[in-house]
């Protein structure tokens, strides 16, 4: 392979060695830029392996990183009454019991996963993390609280809701001056995340499960969804989570993770996820700076290290993509969604595909990607049951709220779905391990059951890969992963993408379901900076018209256990700068709403029986395709020489940045004051 040609994950963006008809001056000090820049970004270093399965070649592990426990106001609320340690046994496989409570408070369901999880995390809402502890647990005999008692999300709406949404938000009086009394209560409740976190995850040699500290910083400014689950990477982490009463936008919640760490030491470090942008309003991943104006070269760099993962489907929706709203016209991104509003009127940066043709094009316009997001699934959760995402065994995710048919079928809960999962291709189930893949994107999101799918590209990759033995060493060796980088020459020759897939094993009694196709969707922006996209089908073929019979569910059994697809972009431009990203569907089934449905006997043939209106009304399909979608590919060209110069400026300005942010943000932290203001809640999960 001739060196300086593609930035493999862990490598450096752009390569050491001399580039055929160029000069390596300006190279080097392109390089010197990924040196820099690594110094500021939490990135730790190759680990050792130490586990027992451990693989060079990397293997694929399953798990859900946002989940919420009745540590979080809204969970409480619904009655969940599992704890931490309750979702780390049921992500073990162990069984959970679920409200609704009984009339002595105890919980009257039961549920189990059929495969357990290789990894989670525990995501509970930084904000009011301490006043549920002081109304649930230390018993605090107020009025606001009583609503937290006595599960009223109305009023607890009402009273509360200016700590997610109002541009100056304050907590409640009775949390004293600048919020003390609270963030003390805060403390003991997050000890009890951490511990959890520290009791569950299995250390090496047999590294049967791991966990990660966690929780969900819920901004909501005007009641938009631009949350984020924070992640970090060891078992040094700060005493207390930042909430948006302390950090009221992503990089003023950077700041205030750079000051903790510092402060901590240790392998502290963290990233942070959006998740549901589908209901942002476009406001979660906008191409802005702090301040509000375009984002400038180290605002990107610092954008990309600490956010390199994006969560693109939990049972709020599916966020990929609306046909009609920016570039879309793919008819397969009318997957699970949970629009608010009419296409027309639908903001495009709600979206991710269209995110991340805006970060091509900054990357066009900077140097620098601040959207080079993997992407990944989890299930959002308030139940405390991670991975609890199939079809049909679906219970609910907000305890009493949606624990019946009846429940879940209504017009409010009938278009949620089950959530998905988050799959990372990592060496071993390990902590470092595991943070390693996240934070080089090389993931994957389903849509909650469990294909394997591997995606290569590069210049050196030669075709015939689909029949090759070696066609992984082959990948890792002569191109990049999913979540790589390519850098192109004009010399260079088309890219060739090699997509493999594996179809979900399931369980013993509930076999998987065989796979349908393999497409291939590359954004990309023009010359002339127009943005553009298509989608390519490299693999399978469409399901027939009786592949699935919606009445009975009943499927005919056809679709593949394997698939592979190899690819040369036919219309590839070394000056272009794109995205490429695989999408794996299986055969149709039936969507959870269906079968619930058929399983209460509902026949639209007649009117349907109370609360069951749903089934019939169409407002959402009976069949649907199971996905899994990996991280993009990006491709961009040899940066010129006046480029490389201005991104090590950005890279030393980065630096600087970070230095200067550590202060600013210990002195944030503490500076809210208590006040009584009613809000918007973030919508109800």
């Amino acid at each position: 392979m001739r060196a300086g040609r593609t930035a493999a994950a862990g490598r450096g963006r752009v390569g050491a060695g001399p580039v055929a008809g160029s000069g390596t001056g300006w190279i080097r000090l392109a390089t010197l830029l990924v040196v820099v820049a690594g110094l500021f970004a939490p990135i730790a270093p190759a680990t050792a392996q130490s586990c027992a399965d451990a693989s060079p070649l990397r293997q694929p592990f399953f798990g859900d990183v946002h989940v919420h426990t009745a540590l979080s106001f809204d969970a409480y609320v619904f009655d969940t009454r599992n704890q931490p340690r309750d979702a780390y046994r049921f992500a073990r496989g162990e069984t959970v019991r679920l409200p609704p409570l009984d009339a002595f408070g105890e919980p009257t369901r039961e549920h189990r996963l059929r495969v357990p999880l290789d990894f989670a995390a525990v995501t509970d809402h930084a904000e009011m993390l301490g006043e549920t502890r002081l109304c649930t647990v230390d018993g605090l005999q107020l009025a606001a609280c009583d609503a937290i008692r006595d599960g009223s999300f109305a009023l607890a709406a009402a009273l509360f809701g200016a700590q997610f949404s109002d541009a100056d938000p304050q907590r409640r009086a009775f949390c004293g001056p600048d919020g003390e009394y609270c963030l003390a209560a805060a403390e003991p409740a997050f000890d009890v995340v951490r511990a959890a976190a520290a009791e569950f995850d299995d250390p090496a040699p047999s590294c049967g499960f791991t966990t990660f500290v966690g929780y969900e910083w819920t901004a909501s400014p005007d009641g938009d969804t631009t949350h984020r689950n924070v992640l970090f990477r060891g078992s040094d982490v700060p005493a207390l989570p930042t909430s948006y009463v302390e950090a009221q936008d992503p990089y003023a919640l950077w700041d205030a993770l750079d000051a903790q760490c510092a402060g901590v030491g240790g392998d502290c470090a963290a990233i942070t996820i959006p998740h549901n942008s589908n209901l942002s309003g476009g406001r979660s991943l906008q191409p802005i700076g702090p301040t509000g104006g375009p984002i400038t070269l180290a605002e990107a760099l610092r954008r990309d290290a600490r956010e390199p993962l994006v969560e693109l489907v939990q049972h709020k929706g599916d966020s990929e993509c609306r046909p009609g709203v920016g570039t879309a016209t793919d008819p397969r991104c009318d997957f699970e969604k949970q629009a608010l509003v009419p296409p027309g009127l639908d903001a495009p940066l709600s979206y991710v595909r269209n995110v991340l043709i805006a970060g091509v094009a900054q990357d066009a316009r900077l140097g620098a990607n601040p959207f080079r997001l993997g992407l990944i699934g989890s299930s959002d959760t308030h139940n405390a049951i991670p991975g609890s995402v199939l079809e049909d065994d679906f219970p609910g995710h907000t305890g009493a709220d949606d624990a019946t048919a009846v429940d879940r079928l209504s017009p409010g809960r009938i278009a949620f779905s089950p959530g998905g999962l988050m799959v990372l291709w990592a060496e071993e189930n390990a902590r470092a391990s595991l943070f390693e893949a996240m934070q080089r994107r090389e993931a994957y999101a389903t849509s909650g059951t469990r294909p394997t799918l591997r995606f290569f590209g590069g210049f050196d990759l030669p075709a015939g890969l689909c029949s090759a033995a070696d066609l992984v060493a082959q990948g890792y060796a002569n191109g990049v992963p999913m979540g790589g980088e390519l850098v192109a020459q004009g010399i260079d020759p088309a890219p060739r993408f090699v997509v493999s897939a594996l179809m979900d094993p399931g369980s013993p009694g509930f076999p998987g379901t065989p796979l349908s196709e393999i497409e291939i969707v590359k954004g990309w922006v023009d010359a002339g900076g127009v943005v553009h996209e298509t989608v390519v089908p490299v693999a399978g073929t469409p399901p027939g018209p009786d592949a699935l019979d919606p009445a009975t569910c009943t499927t005919d059994g056809s679709g593949a256990a394997v698939l592979c697809g190899e690819w040369q972009d036919p219309d590839f431009d070394p000056e272009e700068h794109a995205f490429y990203y695989a999408r794996l569907l299986e055969s149709p089934t039936c969507r959870w709403s269906a079968l619930q449905c058929r399983a209460a006997g509902v026949d639209c043939s007649t009117a349907p029986p109370a609360g069951y209106a749903g089934c019939c009304d169409g407002s959402v399909p009976d069949a649907i395709q199971e996905r899994a979608t990996s991280s993009p590919i990006w491709v961009r060209p040899l940066p010129e020489p006046g480029r490389a110069l201005a991104l090590a400026w950005g890279a030393a300005s980065l630096a600087i940045g970070a230095r200067r942010s550590r202060s600013r943000a210990s002195d944030r932290v503490s500076r809210r004051g208590a006040g009584l203001r009613p809000g918007a809640f973030p919508r109800r999960p």
